[in-house]
């Protein structure tokens, strides 16, 4: 019932405790019951009468990391390494074009852009 009751959830997106009692065909006692669990688990928000469904925010965040070589260049050079990258200039051109200083960027350099 607990699936069933998250599914809806996701689906709905923003909903009140009547309306979902009534498409889960449960009692609101009962759904009630199952809506505190899911605000306890992070999977809800409840603000007013209005249940909130929040579940896919914090997989966003993760995501957007960047990886470590990245993190300690300006967005100028990163977007100059990615432009290298996509005219398939050679990792050592790019290394001389860029001015960077550090022996990990030729080998290490095609495996980390080729996520993107």
């Amino acid at each position: 019932m607990n699936v069933r009751v998250q599914k809806l959830c996701k689906r709905l997106n923003k909903f009140t405790l009547d309306e979902i009692s009534l498409i889960a065909e449960l009692d609101k006692p009962e759904a009630e019951k199952v809506l505190n669990d899911l605000i306890k688990t992070d999977f809800l928000r409840k603000k007013d009468d209005l249940y909130i469904y929040i579940g896919e925010i914090k997989k966003t965040k993760q995501e957007n990391q960047l990886p470590l070589i990245f993190q300690f260049h300006s967005p100028e050079t990163i977007d100059l390494i990615i432009k290298c990258f996509c005219a398939e200039i050679s990792p050592t051109k790019t290394k001389c074009e860029v001015h960077i200083e550090y022996k990990g960027l030729s080998t290490s350099f095609f495996q980390t852009i080729s996520w993107l």
